[in-house]
Parts: C-alpha cells; sequence; structure tokens
C-alpha cells in the first residue's frame, strides 16, 4: 500500500471524528438564545441551518494534512472554503423569502436592493471561473462553460436541499456513479462520505440542515471533480442538462413537485385499498 491508500484509514477515521465532536457543539452553541442560523425547513419549522460549517473543517483538515504539493487538492481547499463562506453570509443574513435565480434577480430589477442570494450568485460565479482556470485556456469559451458548469453544479445541490437527506442522497448517488466509471479522486470523495455518513442522523432528527454552506460544499466538490475529469465536448452536455434543470426548478419549484407526487401516491394507496376493499367482497 504506497500513498492514499496507506494513509485513507487513518484520514477517514479523522474525518469522523471531527463530525462527531464537532456537530453536537454547533447544535448546542446556536440553540443558546437568538441566533441567526435558524431557517424554515418543509414543515415550517425553525431549525438550525448551516450545517455545512462543521463538514468542511471534517474534509478540508485531513485533506490538508496530506496535501504536499498536488496543486489540484490544494485548489479544491481554496475554492470549498470561499463557496462554504458565501453560502454562511447567506445562511446568516440572506433574504429567505426570495428564491431562485428570478426571485433575486427580480428584486434588483425593481430597484429595491441587491439579495445577499445575487451576491452570492455573482461571487459563486467568480470563485468557479477562478478554479476553472486551473484546467487552463483562460478567457476561452472553454473556459466560460467550465466556469458555468461548475457554478451550476454547487447551485443545484442548493435546490435540492428541500427535504431532510435529499442533498446528501444525490451526493451519495452521483459520487458513487463517479466512482464506477472511474471519474474523480477517491480520497476527496470519501471523506465527504464518511463525513456525511456522522453528520445524517442530526438532520433526520430535524436538528439541523446542510443549509446554503452544506449544499455549496457538496454541490461544489462535484462540480470541481467533473470540469478537472470530462472533456470540453463533454462539459458542454453537462451545461445544457444543468440549464434545463434549474429552468425546470425555476418555473416548478421542487418541493410543491414532491409535495404534489406524495398527493397522487396517497391517492393511488386509496383506490388501490378500495378496489381490494370491494373484490374481496365478491
Amino acid at each position: 500500500m504506497t500513498g492514499d491508500n496507506l494513509h485513507l484509514p487513518l484520514l477517514l477515521l479523522l474525518s469522523m471524528a471531527l463530525t462527531f465532536f464537532l456537530m453536537p457543539r454547533f447544535i448546542a452553541l446556536l440553540q443558546q438564545g437568538e441566533s441567526g442560523f435558524t431557517a424554515n425547513n418543509y414543515e415550517g419549522k425553525r431549525i438550525i441551518t448551516a450545517g455545512g460549517v462543521v463538514i468542511l473543517p471534517a474534509v478540508i483538515i485531513p485533506l490538508i494534512i496530506y496535501t504536499d504539493t498536488i496543486t489540484y487538492r490544494l485548489l479544491l481547499i481554496i475554492f470549498l472554503a470561499g463557496m462554504v463562506a458565501l453560502g454562511l453570509v447567506d445562511d446568516l443574513l440572506g433574504e429567505k423569502t426570495c428564491k431562485g435565480f428570478r426571485g433575486h434577480f427580480g428584486l434588483l430589477w425593481r430597484g429595491k436592493k441587491v439579495s445577499t442570494g445575487l451576491l452570492k450568485a455573482v461571487g459563486g460565479f467568480s470563485l468557479a471561473l477562478l478554479a476553472a482556470a486551473g484546467v487552463g485556456g483562460i478567457y476561452s469559451i472553454e473556459w466560460l462553460v467550465r466556469g458555468g458548469v461548475l457554478a451550476l453544479f454547487a447551485n443545484l445541490f442548493n435546490l435540492l436541499d428541500t427535504r431532510p437527506a435529499m442533498a446528501v442522497k444525490a451526493f451519495y448517488l452521483i459520487s458513487l456513479a463517479y466512482i464506477f466509471f472511474g471519474v474523480g479522486e477517491l480520497l476527496i470523495i470519501f471523506l465527504l462520505w464518511v463525513s456525511l455518513y456522522v453528520y445524517l442522523p442530526w438532520e433526520l432528527s430535524r436538528k439541523v440542515m446542510l443549509g446554503d454552506t452544506g449544499a455549496y460544499l457538496l454541490g461544489g466538490t462535484l462540480g470541481f471533480i467533473t470540469i478537472f475529469s470530462f472533456s470540453s465536448g463533454k462539459l458542454y452536455i453537462f451545461l445544457i442538462f444543468l440549464l434545463l434543470v434549474h429552468v425546470l426548478l425555476e418555473r416548478y419549484s421542487l418541493s410543491n413537485l414532491l409535495e404534489r407526487g406524495a398527493q397522487r401516491c396517497e391517492l393511488l394507496r386509496f383506490y388501490g385499498s378500495a378496489i381490494i376493499k370491494w373484490r374481496s367482497k365478491q
């Protein structure tokens, strides 16, 4: 065993230990008195947000310990720290009633103010362009495409984070597909896997949410892996797909789609049980 394989078990244990140690203290600290780190969940209950603040050090500390001169990892650490910082500002100071690109740009168009969500979008795209410069080809169409894919990937997980564990499940599914096809670096993906595994019970028990910090962390990681792993031609496909998904979710709220799906399932169960009862009487 050499390289990452030799250190992998210790690094994963360190990530799990950091999450296990920091998360309950983070929750306990924010439960004391009034805190800006709360948001309404899909049930309308106030829950502590910005859980990604804890997951970030659980991932980057092991990376910093092991990273020597690997530019890829150093660039990833700087990018993720910047994205989480943007998400933290929006989690803490963001306009909760203004959602999506249309909502934030609409607020600006009506001349009211520049929302933190709009600043996050502009800052996120700027960071994405800086990260994409690490691939090369600065000031080219391919550079803009890579930056667009990275920024949209990060924001996609912000849109997915509407139900407990939804963004986490999406990360597990996409990253598992990447590993299956030999895409990405195992160390980075595994560090997030184990940290999220420790974190997940707190989210499922409605004690904390990922928030923009966690969503940007997960989506930013996958987007970063994507732009460094796929050719320009495939990135064009990623860009078109991500744009279509964003347009769909801007037009039809994911929460509303899930609620409609749940209602239809209830109707199907109702009619199914009614048919079974009717047949049993025949």
